[in-house]
């Protein structure tokens, strides 16, 4: 089983600067239509690891289950998705939620980076990201 997860975790450090790389190209591109995609990328990925960063927090309990912090992760998420949902149908109301997702993911990464938690690591830089990328959509 260690070796299993050796391979894995070798595959991963590998898999992920690539990932990373081709990401951020995408995303340097200023083209708009560039922008939507990778907001609808960011957007799909924040989701995502907000998820596990709510369930996480809901498990642990305490300061990290504060009904303030788990609505705001519950926003991101459910702001995300919308986005990456109109995002992918070239909708015209995805220029102004982008905003409020930008607003959402910058939120929400404060929340989490305010509990000084390890854990929620991935969850304050997806959420940067995310905002960060939305922003600049926003803007096109």
């Amino acid at each position: 089983m260690k070796k299993f997860l050796y391979i894995v975790a070798a595959l991963l450090i590998f898999a992920l600067p690539s990932f990373a790389a081709d990401k951020d190209a995408c995303c340097k591109d200023k083209k708009a239509n560039a922008t939507e995609s990778c907001c609808k990328t960011d957007c799909k990925s924040c989701a995502e690891v907000c998820k596990k960063a709510l369930a996480y927090c809901q498990k642990k309990g305490g300061k990290h289950a504060d009904a303030k912090h788990i609505n705001t992760l519950k926003d991101c998420i459910a702001l995300c998705q919308a986005n990456s949902d109109l995002s992918s149908r070239n909708s015209k109301l995805s220029a102004d939620l982008m905003k409020i997702c930008a607003k959402a993911c910058s939120e929400c990464a404060k929340s989490c980076e305010a509990l000084n938690d390890k854990e929620l690591k991935a969850c304050v830089d997806s959420c940067n990201s995310c905002a960060k990328t939305c922003t600049e959509g926003g803007h096109h």
